[in-house]
């Protein structure tokens, strides 16, 4: 996909910014600088969604989780707590890799640590841990995340010239 301003005109230069190769067609600077302005090309970890998301989502496990006996804690509570931590830490560990592959596959593993947390919340729920609001706001969240994960994992390693 290039930008509809820059269409018609001969390549000039190959550059990339972050992560993200992009072939840029001649056109002028502002033009250029208002395009990734425009699709939010962020070489910064923080300034990926999905990221933002899962951290808001685990810290809210955590502070949920801290309210809970000491039972409870250690025994569903950790394994709840490190599951929905994962999510975002799997999403930052393949954000740094050099190659789009292998933040693939951290993100594949992400998305397995956010099926956890929704079997560890159901067994939470169950156990009358959560509240049936809590757990299908949780469930919501968690939803609302696996469809924007996926959605990351299909553009990762897509170039401006090859999309999808």
């Amino acid at each position: 996909m290039v930008a509809p301003e820059m269409e018609n005109k001969t390549v000039r230069h190959s550059l990339v910014i972050g992560h993200w190769p992009l072939v840029v067609k001649q056109c002028c600077f502002v033009q250029l600088v208002k395009y990734l302005l425009k699709i939010n090309m962020s070489n910064r970890l923080e300034d990926l969604e999905i990221y933002s998301l899962a951290e808001s989502f685990s810290d809210e496990i955590w502070f949920t989780v801290l309210e809970w006996d000491y039972f409870a804690k250690d025994t569903l509570g950790k394994q709840l707590v490190r599951a929905a931590d994962s999510i975002g830490a799997n999403i930052a560990e393949g954000f740094g890799r050099y190659h789009y592959k292998e933040n693939k596959s951290f993100c594949f593993f992400s998305r397995g640590s956010l099926i956890e947390t929704k079997g560890w919340i159901n067994k939470a729920k169950t156990r009358n841990l959560i509240s049936e609001d809590k757990h299908s706001e949780y469930l919501n969240k968690l939803s609302t995340i696996h469809l924007k994960l996926n959605t990351y994992i299909k553009h990762i390693g897509n170039t401006m010239e090859n999309p999808g």
